[in-house]
């Protein structure tokens, strides 16, 4: 039987498995429409693909795996376990990471209780279902704005690499 640790550790493994799937998508649509800018005689175009191209490649090169592996500090478990039923729900881990990556980079600190209710905020923890704060589900989002999973998940994406180069503050 394997201990939360492994757990947490083979969550974690799933979630950069996706991501790089994601990203060799984004690699290959990005291949191909430069190859079509570069046959429509579009340079404009070209430029942006393989910009577009060359951004999925660094991207996929951050997610490979690490020499070691993340250290878990015990109020950081602590709070995983606290969550894990609602952590092993899909799509829920890669969201909590997305959002603890976020908020740290906004100078939240590791361990902090600003960090943990914030999380808490963003998964919905203590926030009625009525509340104006509730953080919408990505379907609701789709719903909402008539759209499919996928251009959702690739305008997502697009947001973050904005917001990781500084064009978009949160």
């Amino acid at each position: 039987m394997t201990n939360y640790r492994d757990q947490i550790a083979q969550m974690q493994h799933a979630a950069a498995e996706r991501a790089i799937a994601n990203s060799q998508r984004e690699l290959t649509d990005a291949a191909r429409s430069y190859e079509d800018a570069i046959r429509d005689n579009d340079p404009e175009a070209a430029a942006t693909w393989l910009s577009e191209y060359v951004r999925a490649q660094h991207l996929i090169a951050s997610l490979q795996p690490q020499q070691s592996q993340a250290q878990w500090s015990n109020k950081e478990l602590e709070w995983l376990s606290q969550r894990r039923a609602l952590l092993e729900q899909p799509g829920k881990w890669d969201e909590m990471m997305r959002t603890a990556n976020h908020l740290l980079a906004a100078g939240h600190k590791r361990d902090s209780a600003e960090l943990f209710a914030a999380l808490d905020h963003h998964l919905g923890i203590g926030v009625s279902e009525n509340s104006p704060d509730r953080p919408l589900d990505p379907n609701e989002v789709c719903r909402m704005c008539g759209i499919d999973a996928d251009t959702y998940n690739r305008g997502a994406d697009r947001l973050a690499y904005l917001k990781s180069i500084g064009q978009y503050k949160s």
